[in-house]
């Protein structure tokens, strides 16, 4: 079984506004429909003044017109004839069109209307006074009949005023309206809706129109706010009339949520549609909590359903729906842009029109509707009509339409929206600051000043047409931070020359203080190695003097035993001779004892003779002993005047680099350390240097070179000091003068 989902209609517009055909779906403000329709009657002019969101042109358009079309009797004539309009940004052509409509012009069912009668009607607005009533009479509508010109968004009037242009234009309209104020012969009623705050800034946009402001301030009704019992009243309405029915459970939450927010007419009507649309889906006309909570809620469904649309757009398409929803909500020079046609927002977003008609589509759309469609009042636009006369679409959208967003609560319930608004803001005000500057010819910018601009410059990219929108020169402005920027770079070029060059200069100060280094630690390895030479050799030595020592002692027992064989010799001898007087026998023992002797008297010799090249080798080696001490002890000296030299470079490598640093400390620093170079250098004027130098000449040359080195070095560093010295000391002298 198939359900029959059409039955159901829908009773909540959403955003969009209530229309004439919706007077049966309205409910609420009798109090002010009763006080206008007596103000109507006792005057032949209404204005109806509201905050946005209030919902002026639904009250006017579901509640007093339809009044008016059921026989509303004034002055004794019940029918009514009734054109409705918003200014625009052409209110001439678009009063012409109101009174061109069919519905309003045709006298008799059957009459032939002239299609160029918007045209005719302008023509003759323009250049004749009485010019409405003039096109009345020709028409025969003022006979037996009531004459209503519902003019909504008169807000247009005041931008219009601040842009500036068509002021001939604008004036014309405002003369005939004041001329429909001025006459009461003719049935013939107006009926004004504005943003109630615009009221106060009459005398200031409109200061020669002094009985337009007076009728507006006399006549004025302002239509509240909907208050909580209008809120709940409307469902019973609904209820009852048996369009839809709500839970218990939702009235509750309705009663809960309110009494803690702020009631916003646009908030609820969306909420509800939404809610409604899907029950209809589903084939009943009931709205449970369950329907609620599928839309998000009344706090959020705004902002789920656009951002449902804007997540369907391609990465593309989203940047550049930001530029337009920006476009429509900022504030140009001229103040709130209320509508803007395709072919103007592709000028100031270099986005095609076709592209952006693509983008708006959903947005335009009856499940939608946060952007309207103006009506068609430019021949250029009616042209560009034609094109689609069998188009069925209730929403055609052409390059010549012309868009605006169709209620400010859309900018507080969208977070994205609220987002973009802030960042043109911003964007904005830095472009204008920047053009104030080049037009008050302010200086090129620099340091961070110059940083930040061109960190946004760089990120927001502003191109001419959005430029235009502001009343900037966008080229004058691109010139002026070009200009700026390329005088930083020069300078940041010439800084990092300089730089560099300071860098240079130290890598090869630190380049010399390392050579220095190296010289000085290579200076102490060699004194270490010859230390250690003159050490291995004093252990040599003292090895030789032992060895010497034990040969001595060798040689003294030799000789002790030489004197003992000389005894025994001796001995023998004179046995040998007691012996001889004895006995011829012993002869032989006795010549063999006298060979024995001399034996022993020749090993005598011969150990005498070692004794004595012992004694010579032992005196040669105290000779090299000493010349070894002595070796040590200039090495020692050599060590110390080579050291005071490093330190005296390294002082050089201090100064240099202290005078290569701009602060003035530093200078003060150099200089002491200059004054304890010298002090080194003089300290190397001493007996034990100098005997060095005199007595030994191999140590001597190398002593004086590196002398003359570091001497140069020292008076080079002092030089440098002194320069520095003199640069701070005219610094000093030329600000005491």
């Amino acid at each position: 079984m198939t359900l029959n989902k059409s039955r159901y209609k829908n009773p909540f517009k959403g955003l969009a506004s209530f229309e004439i055909q919706d007077a049966s779906l309205y409910h609420g403000n009798e109090k002010i429909k009763l006080l206008l329709l007596r103000q109507l009657a006792d005057s032949n002019f209404v204005a109806l003044l509201g905050d946005p969101g209030s919902g002026k042109t639904s009250f006017l358009n579901a509640k007093i017109i339809p009044t008016l079309q059921n026989g509303f009797v004034i002055k004794g004539i019940k029918d009514w004839k009734i054109a409705s309009l918003s200014p625009g940004i052409n209110p001439i052509r678009s009063l012409a069109t109101a009174l061109a409509q069919v519905d309003f012009i045709r006298s008799t069912p059957n009459e032939k209307i002239d299609p160029g009668l918007i045209e005719k009607f302008e023509k003759i607005l323009k250049h004749s006074k009485y010019g409405i009533i003039e096109i009345l009479e020709e028409h025969k509508l003022i006979t037996n009949c009531n004459i209503l010109l519902n003019i909504d968004r008169l807000d247009d009037l005041f931008h219009l005023k601040k842009k500036g242009e068509d002021s001939l234009e604008l004036d014309i309209f405002l003369s005939r309206i004041e001329e429909i104020i001025n006459q009461s012969a003719y049935p013939i009623s107006i009926i004004v809706s504005m943003r109630s705050k615009r009221s106060y800034d009459l005398a200031t946009y409109f200061p020669d129109r002094s009985t337009f402001i007076e009728t507006i301030n006399k006549n004025q009704l302002n239509l509240p706010i909907f208050s909580f019992a209008d809120l709940m009243s409307s469902i019973d309405f609904l209820e009852s009339k048996g369009y839809m029915t709500f839970d218990k459970e939702v009235k509750d939450h309705i009663s809960t949520y309110y009494s803690t927010n702020p009631i916003s007419l646009g908030e609820f009507q969306h909420t509800m549609r939404l809610s409604a649309a899907e029950s209809i889906t589903n084939a009943r006309n009931n709205i449970s909590m369950e329907n609620i909570d599928s839309v998000s809620g009344f706090k959020n469904s705004i902002n789920n359903q656009l951002e449902d649309i804007f997540t369907t757009l391609s990465e593309e398409f989203q940047s550049n729906c930001r530029l337009i929803f920006q476009l429509l909500t900022s504030e140009s020079e001229h103040g709130s842009e209320l509508s803007m046609s395709i072919l103007e927002i592709s000028d100031f977003t270099n986005i095609e029109s076709e592209i952006i008609i693509q983008i708006i589509v959903p947005f335009v759309d009856d499940k939608c509707s946060v952007i309207k469609i103006d009506p068609i009042t430019g021949a250029d636009q009616r042209l560009d009509h034609l094109d689609h006369l069998l188009d069925a679409s209730k929403n055609i959208i052409t390059p010549y339409s012309r868009i605006s967003l169709d209620d400010e609560i859309l900018i507080y319930k969208w977070s994205r929206l609220e987002k973009w608004i802030h960042d043109e803001r911003e964007n904005s005000s830095i472009y204008r600051s920047v053009f104030m500057d080049v037009s008050r010819g302010e200086a090129l910018y620099e340091g961070e000043k110059l940083r930040s601009i061109l960190h946004w410059y760089k990120e927001v990219n502003p191109q001419i047409g959005w430029a235009t929108r502001y009343g900037i020169n966008h080229n004058l402005v691109k010139e002026f931070i070009g200009k700026s920027e390329e005088k930083f770079n020069t300078a940041q070029r010439i800084l990092d020359q300089e730089d560099k060059s300071r860098r240079k200069k130290a890598k090869r100060n630190v380049f010399i203080g390392g050579v220095f280094l190296l010289i000085t630690i290579a200076l102490i390895l060699v004194s270490i190695y010859f230390t250690g030479f003159a050490i291995d050799k004093k252990i040599e030595a003292e090895n030789a003097k032992r060895d010497a020592n034990r040969e001595k002692i060798a040689a003294q027992r030799a000789m002790n035993i030489a004197q003992e064989q000389t005894d025994k010799a001796e001995i023998a001898s004179y046995a040998a001779k007691r012996d001889s007087i004895r006995s011829i026998e012993k002869n032989k023992e006795a010549n063999i004892a006298r060979s024995q002797a001399a034996n022993a008297l020749k090993q005598a010799e011969y150990a005498r003779k070692d004794a004595q090249s012992l004694t010579k080798r032992q005196n040669a080696l105290k000779i090299k002993l000493r010349e070894s001490e002595r070796d040590i002890e200039n090495k020692k000296v050599e060590f110390q005047y080579y050291a005071v030299l490093g330190q005296i470079n390294t002082i050089c490598t201090e100064v240099l680099e202290l005078a290569a640093t701009p602060i003035s400390n530093n200078i003060r620093i150099a200089a002491n350390l200059i004054a304890l170079g010298y002090e080194l250098i003089n300290s190397l004027d001493n007996p034990p240097f100098n005997n060095l130098i005199q007595n030994f000449p191999n140590s001597s040359v190398k002593m004086k070179a590196e002398f003359h080195v570091s001497k140069k070095n020292l008076i080079q560093a002092m030089g440098n000091v002194y320069q520095k010295l003199d640069i701070d000391l005219n610094k000093e002298l030329s600000k005491i003068q």
